[in-house]
């Protein structure tokens, strides 16, 4: 069974777990037309619907979900991390 996760807009960072992920697992990335799009591997579990990095993002980066800016990393996020508010927040951290 393919395990896979949404990635709505290509412009996207972050996509939705549907299914969850066992840290070493292979996700398969589609789109909304159920495209095959990429493959990457969950650093750490991630739970179904949950979000997860499509590519790393940097510190204070957009984190964009849909197209739309959904809130900005506060820190460092790799490919295949889960993306929360650990790592997350509404607005860009201050210097």
């Amino acid at each position: 069974m393919k395990k896979r996760a949404l990635q709505i807009s290509l412009n996207d960072n972050i996509a939705v777990a549907l299914d969850r992920f066992l840290a070493g697992e292979k996700v398969e990335l589609y789109n909304i037309e159920d495209q095959f799009i990429n493959k990457l591997t969950a650093t750490e579990e991630i739970k179904y619907l949950h979000k997860i990095a499509v590519r790393k993002i940097p510190i204070n980066e957009a984190i964009i979900k849909y197209g739309e800016v959904v809130g900005y990393s506060c820190k460092d996020i790799g490919a295949g991390e889960l993306v929360h508010t650990r790592n997350m927040a509404s607005k860009p951290q201050q210097d």
